[in-house]
């Protein structure tokens, strides 16, 4: 979305057939959000872009990608989005992947209990303000995380899962009791091998 600051890039891409962004923005703080991009000036540039596309009839999603810095706001993040984008199609409350440059940097990553706190709150925010929102299948919480909410987890608007679809992901053993297990991808095996099994609480 930076190049959308620019109103003849995002003309462009609507001109070539553009009808949906998934834009990530990681914060409503913009000092936060250039510090987690490591870009100076780029949470001007997203909002600046997000209106272009938006304004272009562009349907756009936020992706909210929560990390320990900004886990906690999630609630306020959704109440920005619908502030500041009243126009907006949704909001997506995703994970860092502990995978990739993150695999290296464990302290971004959020535990799960608190996460699961934090979005459910987010969740509700969201509800009252009448603005979509779901919670990222992989990216996401796993649905024992979401007692109450699972409904807004992408991982039941798919298909069942038989196992795990990637090496680098696992089902803890209590999995095997979870209603859920058919549907639910469980967790990146990282994350379990760094914080253990006991968090997880079969539904």
């Amino acid at each position: 979305a930076l190049r959308c600051a620019y109103s003849s890039y995002a003309q462009r891409l609507v001109d070539c057939g553009l009808g949906a962004a998934f834009v990530s923005l990681h914060s409503h703080d913009a000092k936060l959000s250039d510090a987690l991009t490591r870009t100076p000036g780029s949470f001007a540039l997203t909002l600046r872009g997000i209106d272009n596309l938006i304004d272009r009839g562009v349907r756009v999603w936020l992706n909210f990608v929560a990390v320990t810095h900004n886990v906690a706001a999630a609630d306020s993040f959704v109440r920005f989005a619908k502030e500041r984008f009243p126009k907006i199609s949704g909001v997506c409350l995703s994970l860092v992947a502990p995978i990739g440059f993150a695999d290296r940097m464990p302290q971004l990553w959020p535990r799960l209990p608190v996460a699961s706190e934090s979005f459910r709150k987010a969740l509700l925010a969201a509800t009252r303000a009448q603005i979509p929102v779901k919670v990222a299948e992989t990216c996401g919480l796993p649905l024992c995380f979401l007692p109450g909410f699972e409904r807004f987890s992408e991982a039941l608007r798919g298909l069942p899962v038989e196992a795990a679809a990637r090496p680098d992901r696992m089902h803890p053993k209590v999995c095997s009791e979870c209603r859920w297990r058919g549907f639910c991808t469980g967790a990146w095996r990282a994350y379990v091998d760094r914080y253990g099994e006991a968090e997880f609480v079969p539904r």
